[in-house]
Order: C-alpha cells, then sequence, then structure tokens
C-alpha cells in the first residue's frame, strides 16, 4: 500500500510542478545534454547484469563508476574512494545487517560469498 501511495503522491507532486510551471514566469531552461541519462541507464543496466553473478562486490563499484561519469565535474580519485566506501556499506547494510540474500561475490569455481 505504502508503494502506491507514495507513487499518486510522487505524481500529484509532478502535476502540480508542470501546472504552475505554465502559470509563473521563470527563467528559460538551459540546453542541457544526453550525456546524464545515457550514463544513469547504462548504470542501471550494468549492475542489472552483474548484481546475480559477479555479485555485489563488482556491482556496486561498477553503477558508481558508470554514474559518476554523468556529469563533466567528477574526479576520478574521488569517485574511486566513494564507489570502494559505498560499495563496502552496502554489502555490511545488506547481507550482513538486514540479512538479504544478495550474492556478495561469485566466481565459479573460486569463491561464492
Amino acid at each position: 500500500m505504502l508503494p502506491r501511495t507514495l507513487a499518486i503522491l510522487l505524481g500529484l507532486a509532478g502535476a502540480v510542478l508542470v501546472a504552475s510551471s505554465f502559470v509563473r514566469r521563470g527563467d528559460a531552461h538551459v540546453r542541457w545534454t544526453l550525456r546524464g541519462p545515457i550514463f544513469i541507464c547504462l548504470g542501471v543496466i550494468g549492475f542489472a547484469l552483474t548484481i546475480r553473478m559477479p555479485g555485489l562486490a563488482v556491482a556496486g563499484p561498477l553503477v558508481t563508476i558508470i554514474g559518476g561519469a554523468a556529469s563533466p565535474e567528477t574526479r576520478v580519485k574521488e569517485l574511486l574512494v566513494f564507489a570502494a566506501l559505498i560499495t563496502v556499506f552496502c554489502i555490511v547494510l545488506f547481507r550482513f545487517i538486514l540479512h538479504l540474500p544478495i550474492p556478495v561475490l561469485r566466481i565459479p569455481g573460486v569463491v561464492a560469498i
């Protein structure tokens, strides 16, 4: 019930924003590129393809690095540190605290955590 209610409230908030954009005068929108949406979509696809077999230890940094490439202001060193920290946080949270059956690292014949 909660996801449906949140989806309805989010849709209503979007409708209010669209309606108010026709009533109020404001600055014109700046031109945007497709770089952001393309890299975000690629990150989601990469996560979906790697979460089951290699596991979260591969999918986490992959999605963070690909998603970070969506912004031209991204610094590589900071992104790599963030990818490592957020992956460790997600592994601890989802696998060990919440006990969800998410594979951490799965390499056939070598390791399966």
